[in-house]
């Protein structure tokens, strides 16, 4: 059998952190009753293999095929309750609506795993584009220098220009 330690946060019982307005709230296990074993060691085991769900009777997993003679008498009492439940229709509705809240709730969760993927994607587009406008920013400054520097260079030559031609002014 496979026991994991809950708190009350749903963490592993190591954690040592519990949200304030949780600590009233009592620690439990997860009993992972796939992984008991064939031959149950103690009662606890017994009674649990109750709810084994590997071998179900419908798709949904809302019946079990149970074999009432394989339990030791005292377990059946509750085998039997188990099995007037499911003959209640209040009981089969509330099961059937579960069952479209689970579907809903799946269904929301793909929804969120898909749009999560979408803002990661867009986030990746977003750093693209801030590195391509930094290198074009990058360029724009180049050029603005160069242009700085051309407008230099235009001016000394227009004063050279100028002195020379006063030079020629000069020896006419």
């Amino acid at each position: 059998m496979s026991l994991i330690g809950i708190n009350s946060t749903g963490a592993p019982k190591a954690s040592p952190t519990v949200p304030p307005g949780r600590q009233s709230l009592k620690d439990s296990y997860v009993i992972q009753i796939p992984y008991l074993t064939d031959k149950r060691r103690n009662e606890l085991e017994i009674l649990l293999s109750i709810f084994d769900q590997s071998n179900p009777a419908d798709p949904e997993h809302h019946l079990l095929n149970i074999r009432e003679n394989e339990f030791p008498e005292k377990y059946r009492p509750i085998i039997r309750k188990l099995q007037k439940a499911i003959l209640d229709s209040d009981i089969k509705k509330k099961m059937e609506l579960e069952d479209g809240i689970i579907d809903e709730l799946e269904d929301l969760e793909r929804e969120i795993e898909d749009l999560e993927q979408k803002l990661d994607t867009a986030e990746q587009v977003t750093d693209q584009v801030k590195q391509e406008n930094d290198q074009v920013k990058q360029e724009n400054d180049q050029i603005k220098q160069e242009n700085d520097q051309i407008k230099q260079e235009k001016e000394v030559l227009r004063i050279e220009l100028e002195n020379l031609r006063k030079e020629l002014n000069n020896k006419d």
